[in-house]
């Protein structure tokens, strides 16, 4: 009874660390990419601003879309590596987990990163052409392009925050099945317990009365 009552508890003491450790990792990684990404798209909106800007004796705009040309470079590097930083948390978790159903949820999570990566790609390549039109002093053509640009960072910002109240919500739920767990864990170990005590006394009143029958 006591080796039955240690095992449910070290193997739910095990879903749930497994569960912890594959949510947090994930979420702060999401969250960070979110952050990184909205300030990428503030510092693309500072450099076509700079650009309308530019004028042949205007140092202040050439300098500003030139610092608004490198934050944005930089960020974009910082969202590659975080991607990839998701991506090989998921791949290890996936090599680590038993459980079916965290294995399935794991392989959705895996997929929608790696299509934030091509998304992230793209939405890059084609911010720095508009950069680049803007550097030519093509304004109109740059200006143009740039609502393409625009509608790719909305909607990968939208596919961030889908994949992190997706992963939030299975989180929830596989937390939920491990205190479902817990509790028919709690609920065989009273059941075995008052079992057992019920058969103790019927043994001590059977050797008892073996004893002081004579």
């Amino acid at each position: 009874l006591v080796a039955f009552g240690l095992l449910r508890i070290v193997t739910t003491h095990k879903d749930i660390d497994d569960v912890a450790n594959i949510d947090l990792p994930i979420i702060e990684l999401l969250t960070q990419i979110e952050t990184y990404q909205l300030e990428q798209a503030i510092a693309f909106e500072r450099a076509i601003r700079y650009a309308e800007e530019i004028e042949p004796e205007n140092d202040l705009a050439l300098q500003g879309f030139a610092e608004a040309d490198s934050t944005f470079r930089y960020l974009a590097e910082l969202v590659d590596i975080l991607l990839l930083d998701a991506e090989h948390e998921v791949t290890e978790a996936l090599k680590q987990t038993n459980q079916e159903a965290q294995r399935i949820k794991l392989k959705g999570l895996l997929l929608s990163i790696k299509k934030l990566e091509s998304d992230h790609t793209s939405y890059e390549n084609h911010a720095l052409e508009v950069i680049d039109l803007l550097e030519e002093g093509k304004l109109k053509e740059a200006v143009f392009a740039s609502e393409r640009v625009e509608g790719e960072e909305d909607q990968f910002n939208k596919q961030v925050e889908g994949v992190l109240m997706r992963h939030e919500m299975f989180t929830e739920a596989l937390v939920k099945i491990v205190e479902q767990e817990e509790v028919l864990s709690m609920k065989w170990i009273v059941t075995l317990t008052l079992l057992f005590i019920i058969l103790s006394l019927l043994a001590v009143y059977t050797f008892s009365y073996q004893i002081w029958g004579p």
